[in-house]
């Protein structure tokens, strides 16, 4: 890693080494302060540590770095994990480290293991989020989610004037009160009852194309919850996204901090 040719940001990597567990044990300390950050405890087994690196070589897949082959990567073949490379950045290389709300959560435990581990107050930190949804053809703001295409359909088979039926309506609500009051009045109900499913059954008859038009919409919502997801979700990596979307997400960033 770049940051590891930083003679200053090495001389913490070389303090993790001359006593890991003592490292990593104020580091699984500081995660067990914030379970809500979800973040894993490193592993201290069998006289193994495991450390908060990565060990990159080309055309590799990147190595978990522990006590045991951190002797078989060189120096620029390490890289910190997150937590640790918020340490290093927020100790030696900013005055102010903007997160975003995940980052916001977890590292609440760099600056708990920071100061137990190091003795080391960090740089503050600020919030300030922004959403940039990656373009894939259509706008998920339009889609209608599974809930609400069933209401519609579910009301509109029940409601007449839903789909614009206002005299079906009319009848429906007199045979509804009708009901009622025979409820009320310890009359049977039926006569009422059996009239209001012959008139929302010839309604529905009347209506067919409509009521399938949105029977269809509930199938074509279900069959979008996927693409909904993939379309609201926030953590694409950025390269998938184009230098305007980036741009206007960085105004929405600043635009935050004002």
């Amino acid at each position: 890693s770049a940051l590891f040719t930083s003679d200053t940001l090495w001389a913490i990597v070389q303090r993790m080494l001359d006593d890991p567990r003592a490292c990593v044990e104020r580091y699984n300390e500081a995660v067990g302060g914030h379970p809500q950050a979800r973040v894993r405890p490193l592993m201290i087994e069998d006289g193994r540590v495991e450390l908060p690196m990565w060990g990159l070589r080309d055309g590799r897949a990147r190595v978990a770095i522990d006590t045991d082959n951190i002797d078989t990567f060189q120096r620029h073949e390490l890289a910190p994990r997150g937590l640790f490379m918020s340490l290093l950045v927020r100790a030696h290389l900013g005055e102010l480290f903007i997160h975003g709300t995940g980052g916001w959560a977890y590292d609440r435990i760099t600056q708990d293991w920071a100061k137990a581990w190091l003795g080391m107050e960090l740089s503050p930190m600020a919030l300030a989020t922004a959403t940039q949804h990656l373009e894939l053809g259509w706008d998920p703001d339009e889609a209608v989610g599974v809930n609400e295409a069933s209401w519609r359909l579910h009301h509109a088979r029940h409601t007449p004037g839903m789909l614009g039926d206002e005299s079906a309506q009319r009848q429906k609500d007199e045979l509804v009160s009708d009901i009622e009051q025979a409820k009320a009045s310890g009359t049977n109900p039926d006569a009422p009852y059996q009239q209001l499913q012959s008139l929302l059954e010839r309604y529905r008859g009347e209506h067919r194309q409509q009521l399938d038009a949105l029977r269809d919409r509930v199938d074509q919502a279900r069959a979008m919850q996927k693409q909904i997801a993939l379309a609201n979700d926030r953590t694409w990596p950025f390269v998938l996204f184009s230098e305007q979307q980036l741009g206007d997400l960085r105004r929405a960033v600043v635009g935050a901090m004002h």
